[in-house]
């Protein structure tokens, strides 16, 4: 199985392959899951209990029924946040008590280069407010 996998920035994207013996045939998918869902998948394949503290979600579904509910990534370096929802990467920047201070949105199905920071054009303003609601709602432990 091979699944999309998002980090920061998308040239960042690593490729995630599964090899499950009797379930997994050479199928591929788009869909986004990140390094913190790796633990949760094995807890599950194993028929374990995950640990209540893990953030991850599994990704077994993903696997035997080629769809996720999960449609976004998130990501924190220093002082940025950063979504990652279809082909679109928001990031705010935010002080230790959590207030943002900077903003940027790239759309990669026009930009991939991320040459055009969208954030402040008035045409995505309410993309902005959405994918930050999205952020601070899925942040988790990173807000």
């Amino acid at each position: 199985m091979w699944c999309k996998h998002s980090t920061f920035e998308s040239s960042m994207r690593t490729p995630l392959i599964v090899k499950v013996p009797g379930v997994t045939k050479g199928l591929k998918s788009q869909s986004i899951t990140e390094y913190i869902d790796i633990y949760p998948s094995l807890c599950e394949l194993v028929n374990i209990k995950s640990p209540t503290h893990l953030e991850g979600e599994s990704f077994i579904k993903l696997i035997k029924e080629l769809k996720r509910n999960k449609d976004f990534t998130k990501s924190k370096y220093r002082d940025a946040i950063a979504l990652i929802k279809g082909n679109m990467i928001y990031m705010e920047w935010a002080d230790d008590e959590g207030k943002s201070y900077n903003r940027m949105l790239f759309d990669h199905s026009i930009y991939p280069m991320e040459l055009d920071n969208l954030a402040e054009k008035s045409d995505y303003k309410e993309v902005v407010s959405s994918l930050s609601n999205d952020l601070h709602i899925n942040g988790g432990k990173i807000f």
